[in-house]
């Protein structure tokens, strides 16, 4: 597998509006590794002995995400079908539908964040055209 980019804690950091720090910079959140292409794996950073989870269960697991073609569709309908739309899996107070919002990830996708029936947090994600994901394939194509 291709490990493809990196984003760190201050990533992390600037795009939950919270203070960034030097070693911030430094620390690992999430390795994306290409398994296929156009298919990836977020390898999320583990808790540190003073920092838990991020997920609200404080479990192992931190979400699934989905890319889609039609993001503003995809979030109505899961929607609709009872699945809450969320700020964040930090804040998961509901938004609105109406007007529909998405948010911007630091891979540059379009986003919107979903609870299943359990309360873990789905992100469903549009590529943007300049998406981190989608540079990476231009610059590094799979031969067949």
């Amino acid at each position: 597998f291709d490990q493809c980019f990196v984003l760190t804690k201050a990533d992390m950091n600037t795009m939950f509006g919270q203070p960034v720090t030097e070693e911030d910079k430094e620390t690992p959140w999430i390795t994306y590794i290409r398994v296929a292409p156009d298919q990836y794996i977020e390898l999320v950073n583990g808790a540190t002995k003073d920092e838990p989870p991020t997920h609200p269960k404080n479990g192992a697991f931190h979400h699934m995400a989905f890319t889609v073609e039609d993001l503003e569709y995809t979030a109505k309908e899961m929607a609709k079908a009872g699945a809450p739309l969320i700020h964040s899996p930090i804040d998961t107070r509901p938004i609105p539908l109406e007007p529909f919002e998405c948010g911007i990830g630091q891979d540059k996708c379009r986003i919107a964040w979903l609870l299943d029936p359990e309360g873990n947090p789905i992100e469903v994600m549009e590529q943007s055209g300049e998406s981190m994901q989608e540079i990476f394939e231009r610059e590094h194509p799979i031969a067949d």
